[in-house]
């Protein structure tokens, strides 16, 4: 399964997932990977985005569809920090201070705001 569910690597057929074009992060992850990684990039672009429509919509859909597990839906704002490490590997090595700043203020949004989080996405 391809790992990188960025909004802009999806290419979309009216209100479904047609095909995924960056597979970079190809391997096997946790249920909750790939759902992690779109919410966080979501939320970087705007961290308003973590509660727009489509992530409100993604989230309902994937609930729905019980394929993440009980567990996963549990620690799911932690994991999106976690994944934000990656990210943040990625400004170091490349040195991109902008970056890097982007990165750390975002996941002190996450940190300080993991509870409200929770309440919006309806996940405990």
């Amino acid at each position: 399964m391809g790992r990188d569910f960025h909004p802009l690597n999806v290419i979309w057929d009216h209100h479904r997932i047609k095909a995924v074009i960056d597979w970079e992060f190809l391997g096997f992850k946790p249920d909750i990977y790939d759902l992690a990684n779109l919410v966080g990039c979501a939320g970087i672009e705007n961290p308003e985005g973590f509660g727009m429509p489509m992530v409100i919509t993604f989230l309902r859909e994937i609930r729905a569809a019980k394929i993440i597990s009980s567990q996963g839906w549990q620690y799911f704002p932690e994991y999106i920090l976690a994944l934000r490490f990656a990210w943040l590997s990625e400004w170091l090595r490349k040195k991109d201070q902008e970056m890097l700043e982007m990165e750390a203020a975002f996941m002190d949004i996450l940190i300080k705001n993991i509870k409200d989080l929770r309440y919006i996405w309806e996940i405990g």
